[in-house]
C-alpha cells in the first residue's frame, strides 16, 4: 500500500520539474513543458513499477490497485498545477496596473 501510494507521490512530485523549468526560462505557455511533465510522471511511474515488480520487491496485485488509485486521483491536481503555472502573464490596460476585463 504505501509502496504504490509513494511511487505515485514521486511521480507526481517530479512532474512538476518540466513546468518549473519552462516558468524559469520564461516560457510560461509552453505547451512541451504540460506534455514533458505528464510523460515525465508516467515514465518514472512505470520505470519505478517495473523496478519494484521485477525485483520482487513488493506484492503484485495489492500494489498495483494501490498505485492506480493513487496515480488516478493525484492526475487532476498535476494537471490542474500544470496548466495554471503555463498560463500566460496577464496584461494591463491601466496604468495602476490592475488587470483589464
Amino acid at each position: 500500500m504505501l509502496a504504490g501510494i509513494a511511487v505515485s507521490l514521486t511521480a507526481s512530485i517530479l512532474s512538476g520539474v518540466p513546468v518549473w523549468r519552462a516558468e524559469r526560462r520564461a516560457e510560461p505557455s509552453s505547451p512541451i513543458a504540460l506534455l514533458g511533465s505528464l510523460a515525465a510522471r508516467f515514465f518514472f511511474a512505470l520505470s519505478a513499477t517495473a523496478y519494484l515488480l521485477l525485483n520482487r520487491m513488493v506484492v503484485g496485485p495489492p500494489f498495483l490497485i494501490w498505485l492506480g488509485l493513487s496515480y488516478l486521483l493525484l492526475l487532476p491536481l498535476d494537471v490542474l498545477y500544470a496548466l495554471r503555472r503555463n498560463q500566460p502573464p496577464v496584461q494591463s490596460d491601466s496604468p495602476d496596473g490592475a488587470p483589464s476585463a
